[in-house]
C-alpha cells in the first residue's frame, strides 16, 4: 500500500512538472497570457526577487504591527507573501491561475487568490492594514485611477500602500538570476513594450511581449491623492535603480 502511494505521488509530481514546461515554442505571448505554466515554472530561474522583497519589507517594517492584515498584489511565486506571514495574515493576489497554482505548491500554508486590482468586490472595504505592489507590478497597471480607488477602499483608515516604481529606461538587471542551462534568456525594451526571448538547446524560441506603463513618482502621487492616499515616504533601492513609495490613507 505504501509503495502504491509513493508511486501515485511520484506520478502526480511528474505530471505537475510536465505541465510547467509545455508551451515553449508557442506564441508570441502577450501581457496576461505570458504568465502561463511555463513562465511560472521558470520565473524564479530568471528573476531574483527575494532580495528585493526583503529590502522592501524591511524599509516599512516599523509601520507594521503583529497581526496585521495584508495584501500582496502580483504575488507570482509567493515569496513576498511567505516573507510577510510572520507579521500577520497575508493574502497573495495574482491574475494568473498558473502562478497561483505554483505559489500554493511552494507555500501550502499561505493564502493565495486568483484575481486583479480591478476587481473591486474581491474584498470588503477596510479589509487590510497594508497593501504591497512590488517589482514591476505597478507598471503593468493599465488604469492607475481604478488601482488607487480600489486599494483605498480596501485599506483601513491610516493603512499603508507600499509600491515599487522602476525607471523603465534602466532595466533592473540586478534582479535577473543566472541564466539557466536549459535555455538562453534575453530581454529588451522597445518603447513601452518589454520583450523576453527564450531559446532552448534546439534553437526553438518563445517570445513574451508585455506593455509597461512608465509612471513617474508625480503621476503616482497625483492619482493616489484623489483617493485620500498621502505619500509619507520614499526610499531608493540599493539593489537596482528603483523607488519604494509609501502612502498612507488619511
Amino acid at each position: 500500500m505504501i509503495l502504491f502511494l509513493l508511486l501515485v505521488l511520484l506520478l502526480l509530481s511528474y505530471l505537475f512538472l510536465q505541465q510547467q514546461v509545455e508551451g515553449f515554442e508557442l506564441g508570441p505571448y502577450y501581457n496576461d497570457a505570458v504568465f502561463d505554466s511555463f513562465y511560472s515554472y521558470h520565473f524564479d530561474e530568471i528573476f531574483n526577487t527575494i532580495p528585493l522583497y526583503e529590502e522592501m519589507i524591511l524599509k516599512v517594517m516599523p509601520l507594521l504591527t503583529q497581526g496585521s492584515s495584508m495584501l500582496w498584489i502580483g504575488s507570482r511565486n509567493g515569496h513576498g507573501v511567505q516573507l510577510l506571514n510572520d507579521m500577520g495574515n497575508t493574502i497573495g493576489l495574482d491574475g494568473s491561475s498558473a502562478m497561483v497554482k505554483m505559489s500554493r505548491y511552494k507555500y501550502p500554508s499561505a493564502t493565495f487568490m486568483q484575481g486583479t486590482y480591478a476587481q473591486h468586490t474581491l474584498f470588503s472595504p477596510h479589509r487590510f492594514t497594508a497593501v504591497f505592489c512590488p517589482f514591476m507590478e505597478l507598471h503593468r497597471v493599465a488604469d492607475l485611477d481604478v488601482f488607487m480607488r480600489n486599494v483605498s477602499d480596501w485599506l483601513v483608515h491610516y493603512g499603508y500602500l507600499v509600491l515599487t516604481r522602476i525607471d523603465l529606461s534602466q532595466f533592473p538587471t540586478g534582479l535577473l538570476a543566472d541564466t539557466p542551462g536549459t535555455f538562453q534568456y534575453k530581454s529588451e525594451f522597445k518603447g513601452n513594450e518589454w520583450i523576453e526571448t527564450f531559446t532552448n538547446a534546439s534553437s526553438k524560441t518563445r517570445t513574451n511581449k508585455q506593455t509597461l506603463y512608465p509612471y513617474t513618482a508625480n503621476d503616482i502621487a497625483a492619482f493616489a491623492k484623489r483617493y485620500d492616499l498621502k505619500q509619507i515616504n520614499q526610499y531608493a533601492g540599493s539593489l537596482v535603480p528603483l523607488q519604494v513609495l509609501v502612502f498612507q490613507k488619511k
